[in-house]
């Protein structure tokens, strides 16, 4: 199933249940502007929480802004919450760095990528990621489009898991 257009943000998702044990297993990957994040042919992994994370940012949209980040590329922003959050080398006094972190550690289809999430106030949505070749990609897309996604793939998955 793809929920989205590949060309913004959609995401592609398939359910694999083989007995009511592995109900909400499946493989999944998102893509941002013709950029992938995940890997949709590993198998068998849990997609709860990426469901639910991507479904939680959704609703966090105004929340995902700094004002530390003006003036800088998502490049420079991408290197800040990676060092507050993984690598302790800045400390964040406020103590909420933590909600920009997006897919990172959320399933085994996300394993070697390190992904991030903000959005300008009344902007865009950015989600700069690397992936395990340590390439670094900047895409966006517009907030109603992130939230149409998100909430259509949360939808479903719920109707999904409840077979």
């Amino acid at each position: 199933m793809i929920f989205g257009n590949t060309d913004s943000i959609s995401i592609e998702i398939h359910h694999e249940p083989e007995g009511p044990e592995w109900i909400g297993f499946g493989r999944m990957c998102v893509y941002i502007q013709g950029n992938v994040l995940g890997d949709i042919t590993e198998n068998h992994c849990s997609l709860f929480h990426a469901v639910e994370r991507i479904y939680e940012v959704s609703l966090q949209l105004d929340d995902l802004w700094d004002d530390r980040f003006i003036g800088h590329t998502p490049e420079e922003i991408f290197s800040w919450i990676d060092a507050v959050i993984y690598s302790g080398d800045i400390v964040d006094c406020q103590g909420r760095t933590e909600r920009f972190d997006f897919l990172t550690n959320t399933g085994e289809q996300f394993d070697g990528f390190k992904s991030f999430v903000y959005c300008e106030p009344a902007g865009k949505v950015y989600v700069p990621f690397r992936n395990n070749n340590g390439q670094l990609f900047e895409p966006s897309c517009e907030r109603s489009e992130f939230r149409t996604v998100a909430g259509n793939l949360q939808y479903w998955f719920k109707n999904e898991t409840k077979r």
